[in-house]
């Protein structure tokens, strides 16, 4: 965690470019005003990117994925309401992105207990059935994580984005 945080730092330090992209495929020809405005702009590309990975995380680690696109078709609809309007896309952007990345996203419990010496109990062979006919299955366990939006960002900068100096 402390070398991720010193290689962003030295990145940011010594004028390194982000490269980022859209997370869609801005050759297509089809492509509304508001798609066509993301392409133009670094910025707004790289908060799509940004958006991309929130969403992934989330829906990854989601227990109500169809209400999740739901939601999220409603947002590119309002998003391309924008047309070309850079600030309201930004704005558009800068919402989602913080609600996402606020969700309660929740992570397989041997995911975040890996320490050496946790002790977690080993999960069962096959079902079990109680003694009132109940049948009970082992699945890994769903936990939350706390996190700060640093180690996010920092995870996406490093992870997903290319470092150039000049």
């Amino acid at each position: 965690m402390r070398y991720r945080f010193i290689a962003l730092a030295l990145c940011l330090l010594s004028g390194c470019k982000i490269a980022v992209s859209a997370g869609f495929d801005c050759s297509l020809a089809n492509l509304s005003p508001t798609e066509k405005t993301i392409c133009s702009n670094e910025y707004l590309s790289g908060l799509d990117s940004a958006l991309n990975n929130f969403f992934k995380k989330t829906y990854d680690s989601s227990l109500s994925r169809g209400r999740l696109l739901e939601r999220q078709k409603e947002w590119l609809k309002e998003r391309n309401s924008c047309l070309e309007d850079v600030s309201c896309i930004t704005n558009s952007y800068l919402l989602r992105n913080r609600s996402l990345a606020a969700s309660n996203n929740l992570r397989n419990v041997n995911d975040i207990f890996n320490r050496e010496g946790d002790k977690l109990d080993e999960m069962l062979d096959g079902p079990i059935k109680t003694r009132s006919g109940f049948t009970i299955t082992d699945s890994p366990w769903l936990v939350k994580k706390y996190f700060h939006l640093i180690v996010l960002m920092e995870e996406l900068i490093l992870k997903k984005c290319m470092c150039r100096q000049y």
